[in-house]
């Protein structure tokens, strides 16, 4: 007695037949549900490789005058995140920046931020994530603060990340917004103090 059984070979041809009759019939009905839930002009990228270059120009009045704002500190933090410890501010202060092994620049941009000094044109260009939304912070080389005053609002956002804030602004002038960046290039307007 064997244990085998036989079966005739039209019948493993039909079985194979099938299979890949199934098997496009899905094929197909996929393409179908693809094509019919496709949203047109939008192409799927990784937020991540996105990236956004923005340009600037950084001045402050001299006797009713327009200057380049040489050396004045610009500072773009997420406001989607926060470092998981705050460091010292004076290496970001105009007077005391340190381009170099800088601890609060590192805890910057390795929470997507980033931290630039304006040129000696007044200019700034620097590369963050786009489709964020940032605080931008500048602070001013050559211009006083004057009546400035630092609000709780501005202490809860910046004291997020850095901290003590008045260690940072000191008594320099000082431009704090929001802005969302978008697209590859982004030009802001002029900051003028």
């Amino acid at each position: 007695m064997t244990d085998t059984v036989a079966v005739p070979r039209w019948v493993v041809y039909t079985q194979a037949a099938l299979l890949g009759i199934t098997a496009t019939s899905f094929f197909v009905f996929g393409l179908a549900v693809g094509e019919s839930t496709h949203v047109p002009g939008v192409v799927a990228t990784n937020p991540v490789d996105a990236r956004s270059t923005i340009n600037g120009t950084v001045l402050f009045r001299k006797n009713g005058v327009p200057q380049v704002d040489k050396g004045a500190v610009l500072l773009l933090l997420p406001v989607d995140r926060r470092p998981q410890s705050r460091p010292d501010p004076e290496p970001l202060t105009p007077d005391g920046f340190v381009p170099l092994d800088n601890p609060a620049i590192d805890a910057i941009r390795e929470n997507g931020g980033e931290v630039v000094r304006v040129d000696r044109v007044g200019q700034f260009q620097v590369t963050v994530e786009a489709n964020h939304v940032y605080w931008l912070l500048v602070i001013s080389r050559n211009q006083a603060a004057g009546d400035q005053k630092i609000d709780k609002q501005l202490r809860a956002d910046l004291g997020a990340w850095l901290f003590p804030v008045e260690a940072l602004l000191g008594d320099r002038a000082w431009d704090w917004r929001q802005i969302r960046v978008t697209g590859s290039q982004m030009e802001l307007p002029r900051i003028e103090f």
